[in-house]
């Protein structure tokens, strides 16, 4: 379960606290080169000027992403797995939509970090039940039951995130979808 939570909140931009071969590529880029340099010796410039050409910048982001992809992080795991499992039901009437991007992730805390306490993940297993993941300072018993206006603040989210959603309610999609 944690796998599963680990790679589609892995999607989301701010799931890892650094990302700047995505945010700054070049400067990452160069910043590589002058480690290995210290580390083993001088790189030919033409070799540096090859590194920093805008296709072969756009080849390593691309192949960042693959590698970031295809294994999880041990800083991750070990946060995820200070995390408690809970479960959490709609209230009557309300429901969980789907989306392509499937894990919410929601701060009770601005600024707060995976496993403080403060971020909750959260996935519909159904369309009346979420399955997710939170600190130990959040305080929730195992199953809990939430009001109308978080499984909104959910959906919302959900919506936001992923570019195809889904649900057993057409009203509740539309709902969602028009309510830029």
């Amino acid at each position: 379960m944690q796998q599963f939570f680990y790679y589609y909140a892995k999607r989301n931009p701010d799931f890892a606290s650094n990302n700047d071969i995505y945010d700054q590529p070049d400067l990452a880029i160069r910043n590589a080169i002058e480690r290995y340099q210290r580390e083993f010796g001088e790189i030919a410039p033409c070799k540096i000027d090859e590194m920093l050409d805008p296709e072969k910048v756009s080849e390593i982001v691309q192949y960042a992403h693959v590698q970031s992809l295809a294994r999880s992080s041990p800083m991750i795991n070990e946060r995820l797995n200070r995390m408690s499992l809970h479960f959490a039901s709609a209230p009557l009437g309300k429901q969980f939509l789907v989306g392509s991007n499937p894990v919410v992730r929601l701060e009770n805390m601005k600024g707060a970090l995976l496993g403080d306490g403060y971020v909750e993940l959260w996935t519909a297993m159904t369309p009346k039940l979420l399955i997710g993941f939170a600190g130990p300072n959040s305080g929730f018993p195992f199953h809990l039951q939430i009001d109308a206006s978080e499984v909104r603040k959910i959906n919302l989210q959900l919506f936001r995130q992923s570019t195809e959603v889904a649900g057993s309610n057409k009203a509740l999609v539309n709902s969602i979808v028009f309510s830029r």
